[in-house]
């Protein structure tokens, strides 16, 4: 599976592609039923990459693995010299 890099080394680099893809669906608020229709893959697919998801990120819930992808997608201010 390919994976995307941001190069700043934390869990959010350790997901996959689809990994990705399925929680910025989770993010749009989309239930495993409706991604699992979406990608053309069972709902036993989905909950699968969920608990990869949640161990890569070292979360307990969906909300929260939502909550740490959507803040490692927020521009960081420049940083001061």
């Amino acid at each position: 599976m390919s994976r995307i890099h941001h190069g700043d080394g934390g869990p959010i680099d350790s997901l996959t592609e689809r990994e990705r893809e399925i929680i910025r669906l989770w993010t749009g608020g989309k239930t495993d039923k409706q991604i699992a229709g979406k990608l053309d893959i069972s709902v036993e697919t989905i909950k699968s990459h969920a608990k990869h998801i949640l161990l890569k990120l070292h979360v307990h819930n969906r909300t929260e693995a939502c909550y740490k992808f959507w803040l490692s997608q927020q521009k960081q201010p420049p940083k001061r010299k």
